[in-house]
C-alpha cells in the first residue's frame, strides 16, 4: 500500500518534479487502476471466504476496464489466470459464509448443491 501512495504523490508532484509527459501519462493510467481496482480490492482482502467471490469480480471488472486501457486490463487478467487454480470444489463452499453472499441466495446454494 506505500507504494500506491508513493505513486500518487508521484502524480501529484509530476510538474515539480519536472516528469516528461511519457512518465506523467503511465503514472496517470497506473493510478487510475490502483484507485479504481486494486486498492478497493486490498481493502477488502482481510475475510478468506469472500476471496473467490472477490476474483471473480475483479475479473469482471478487469474485462470492462479492457474498454479504457487495454494493456493494464490485458496484464491483470493474464496474472488471474494463474490464481484460477484454487477455486476448487473443497474452497468455493467456504465464500456461503462470506459477507458478499445474503443469507437467502447462500440458502439457495446450498439446496441447489444438495440436487
Amino acid at each position: 500500500m506505500a507504494r500506491n501512495l508513493y505513486s500518487m504523490k508521484m502524480f501529484m508532484f509530476a510538474e515539480q518534479l519536472e516528469y516528461d509527459e511519457e512518465t506523467v501519462v503511465k503514472l496517470e493510467r497506473l493510478n487510475l487502476f490502483l484507485g479504481l481496482f486494486y486498492t478497493p480490492m486490498w481493502m477488502s482482502s482481510t475475510l478468506a471466504a469472500d476471496a473467490p467471490a472477490n476474483d471473480l469480480q475483479f475479473m469482471k471488472d478487469m474485462m470492462k476496464f479492457k474498454r479504457t486501457d487495454p494493456e493494464i486490463a490485458q496484464a491483470v487478467l493474464q496474472k488471474l489466470e494463474n490464481h484460477k487454480w484454487y477455486p476448487t470444489q473443497e474452497v468455493v463452499p467456504f465464500a456461503l459464509f462470506g459477507s458478499r453472499l445474503s443469507d437467502k441466495r447462500a440458502g439457495h446454494c446450498c439446496q441447489a448443491a444438495r440436487h
